[in-house]
């Protein structure tokens, strides 16, 4: 139930988890033609999804009981989108 509120609340989350510009352009297909274009291929997350062991998913499920997120960058507030993943979580 925590992942479904999660997804639910994705976009408002990322907009929090990617403060600044160049917070977005990591997210974008590197290739830049969309996700059947390989050529610049980034680990970075660029769609809404989640999944067991593949690092391009938003979320990601690493073992039973844990989550990641990986829609997010380094110059977000954390204490912010800490309360953020939890109130979307328990929504």
């Amino acid at each position: 139930h925590f992942l479904g509120g999660l997804m639910a609340h994705l976009p408002a989350v990322v907009a929090v988890a990617c403060p600044t510009v160049n917070s977005y352009k990591r997210l974008a297909w590197a290739g830049g033609a969309g996700p059947e274009d390989t050529a610049g291929f980034s680990w970075a997350p660029a769609v809404a999804s989640f999944g067991a062991n593949n690092r391009t998913n938003a979320v990601r499920l690493p073992a039973p009981g844990r989550l990641e997120l990986r829609a997010s960058d380094a110059a977000l507030n954390p204490h912010l989108a800490a309360a953020l993943v939890l109130t979307a979580g328990l929504e």
